[in-house]
């Protein structure tokens, strides 16, 4: 039995259901008879899995969220978040540290007193969650709205993220690069 399968038939709540659930949806996707299908229905299944995978990996940001509000880090003896990532999921700690950076910009948050905040940049952050986007857009999008003065952030940001979002719908990264960098060079002429 692996890892898994382990966790959703121990855990039997909710969260392992919904473990059951997804493996019995790949194994479902990963039994089909590929050799039968004409062209655009693999097109349409490939296009399909993408957006999945994509809502997929933006719920993990959720489950990291969570344990790094309970202080899962801490209580495992791993220094943070990015510590913890690196344990389980087997990547090297830069991939790790760039995944809880996307915790802190695209997950959800809660202020000191438990209330719900939204997320640092909340038009990414849904375009993640309907799987439109992927994670390259989403940093790439962050990381220039960051990268902009102050002032300029605070008057313009929330317009730049939903102008950059909407293109990163139909833009490979580098070419969205370039749009934001030209946006970036108009609201910061002297740079």
């Amino acid at each position: 039995m692996d890892g898994d399968s382990d966790c959703a038939s121990a855990a039997g709540d909710l969260a392992g259901a919904a473990v059951a659930a997804l493996r019995a949806a790949v194994d479902l996707v990963l039994a089909l008879e590929l050799s039968s299908e004409s062209r655009d229905p693999l097109l349409a299944l490939t296009r399909g899995m993408q957006v999945q995978a994509r809502r997929l990996e933006f719920g993990q940001l959720g489950v990291w969220a969570e344990l790094a509000e309970r202080d899962a880090p801490a209580e495992l003896l791993l220094r943070g978040l990015p510590d913890l990532i690196a344990v389980e999921r087997n990547v090297t700690w830069r991939a790790a540290r760039e995944e809880a950076r996307a915790v802190e910009r695209f997950g959800p948050r809660r202020a000191v007193t438990g209330e719900a905040l939204p997320p640092l940049f909340p038009v990414s952050a849904a375009a993640l969650a309907d799987g439109s986007i992927h994670a390259g857009h989403a940093k790439l999008i962050a990381d220039q709205i960051l990268g902009l003065p102050e002032p300029v952030r605070a008057a313009h940001g929330e317009q730049v993220e939903a102008m950059l979002v909407e293109h990163a719908k139909t833009m490979e990264p580098r070419a969205l690069g370039v749009l934001a960098r030209r946006v970036v060079a108009h609201l910061c002429p002297d740079g």
